[in-house]
């Protein structure tokens, strides 16, 4: 099979989970689109074949060039997804990421192989770390349920066999480190999660309770006007509150113009 065939089966078959009402159906139907994703990256020479026209389908190249990934979701149950995703390497290499369906909230200090992985949409990727200790961060969205939905910042590197693998100490507040962050709030409303390159920062809004009494119950957390972030700092990224996310030439909010998931029907 070409591989002009092989792309438009994945097209054909993203069409097709995504349109499928009986959710029997949508997993077999899945199942197809992911033996031709399989059967796209067995083929040479395609890691630089863009998919990116594929609807519902993401095709994330990281900055350096070192790796894609390829992401969707799949609805089930009531309100729920599960995550598919597909890590390629320069080199052709590739290797399926399994999604764990993890909700502990705990999770922040976990480490992950790429066969047991914190399933999300990933929209953007950041090169980090030194030369001789390099990693990445992987910014994401979750729709936990149909009473919430998650950010993710995590923290992602290849071990000394190449192998993907998530969960790294580097995101300092004061004297503790943290190897990603998880921020759940409201399904109604809508969270920022971007890298700021004026700043060299990763900032976020800040979440709290929509009245004091649901402290602690995460389906009921909202921003305010605030905005809190990690700044670069090479081998890790520091914790700062109250961050300035206008422009130097305007009085506007920043906002990156890439596209970032904004509501459950959009990222289906």
């Amino acid at each position: 099979m070409d591989l002009d065939s092989v792309v438009s089966s994945l097209h054909h078959w993203r069409k097709q989970v995504f349109d499928e009402k009986l959710e029997s159906k949508r997993i077999e139907k899945n199942d197809s689109l992911r033996f031709y994703v399989e059967m796209f990256l067995n083929t040479p020479n395609t890691f630089k074949y863009k998919l990116d026209d594929i609807s519902f389908f993401g095709d994330l190249h990281s900055p350096d060039e070192q790796f894609r990934l390829l992401t969707w979701n799949v609805p089930i149950g009531d309100g729920e997804f599960a995550y598919f995703c597909f890590l390629q390497k320069s080199d052709g290499s590739w290797f399926e990421l399994k999604d764990g369906r993890h909700y502990d909230r705990r999770l922040e200090n976990k480490n992950f192989k790429y066969t047991d992985w914190l399933g999300a949409l990933y929209y953007e990727i950041i090169p980090s770390g030194t030369k001789k200790d390099p990693y990445y961060i992987l910014l994401g969205w979750d729709g936990k349920n149909k009473m919430s939905n998650r950010k993710i910042l995590e923290t992602m590197y290849f071990d000394k066999k190449g192998y993907p693998r998530f969960g790294k100490a580097v995101l300092k507040k004061g004297q503790f480190t943290k190897k990603r962050m998880i921020l759940e709030y409201t399904e109604d409303a809508y969270v920022a999660l971007r890298f700021h390159p004026e700043k060299n920062m990763i900032v976020f809004n800040f979440l709290k309770p929509l009245r004091p009494e649901l402290e602690g119950i995460y389906e009921f957390y909202a921003p305010d006007l605030s905005f809190d972030g990690y700044a670069n700092k090479g081998k890790v990224w520091e914790y700062k509150e109250d961050v300035d996310v206008r422009g130097k030439k305007s009085d506007k909010e920043y906002i990156d113009p890439r596209n970032a998931p904004k509501s459950r029907e959009k990222t289906q």
